[in-house]
């Protein structure tokens, strides 16, 4: 069992029930599985390869899970970044991970735009209920049709998550979780 799987199960067996629920907005299963599945199209169509790494800047919404859900479901590894850590500090994440695309709220946006020069894996910048110069809107990148996706060729005991501890007392250390691990 990969870490998609409950998302898919639940959407079949209970629809209509609520999958998420944040300050702004409530989410079925069935509206999760088809956004899931629209993000994961658009991760693939950004030519992201099985075990790439996808940074996620953000805090607790919505928005964060089904991206979590969308990365391993085109078998990509999700790396969330701590937003209270330093501009410097997700940089050296991103980079140490070797992350291909960053997800990020619009509040990070002018901290990352200082760091962004010396983010040199990243290729494609994603911004979550906003906009700026060099950085593609989230609703307007992850438009597509709805339906099944091909999921990628995912084991068990292939990579989900790629975290980092807090650095408290040195730099942030990575610590692997596979999709067995997630579930």
């Amino acid at each position: 069992m990969k870490a998609y799987d409950f998302l898919d199960s639940q959407a079949r067996l209970q629809p209509n029930a609520e999958f998420a629920v944040d300050a702004e907005k409530r989410i079925t299963y069935s509206e999760a599985r088809d956004t899931v599945n629209r993000i994961a199209r658009a991760m693939i169509a950004c030519r992201l390869a099985p075990g790439d790494r996808v940074a996620i800047l953000m805090r607790n919404r919505i928005e964060t899970v089904l991206i979590f859900f969308a990365a391993f479901k085109a078998g990509l590894v999700a790396t969330p970044i701590n937003y209270r850590l330093t501009p410097t500090d997700w940089q050296k994440v991103c980079e140490d991970a070797g992350a291909k695309l960053l997800f990020s709220e619009a509040e990070f946006v002018p901290s990352i735009d200082a760091v962004r020069g010396r983010l040199e894996s990243v290729d494609r910048f994603i911004v979550v209920a906003g906009s700026g110069p060099g950085w593609q809107n989230f609703a307007a990148w992850a438009v597509g049709e709805s339906g099944d996706v091909a999921n990628a060729p995912v084991a068990e005991n292939d990579d989900a998550l790629l975290m980092y501890t807090s650095g408290t007392t040195a730099q942030p250390k990575s610590v692997v979780l596979t999709h067995h691990a997630v579930l």
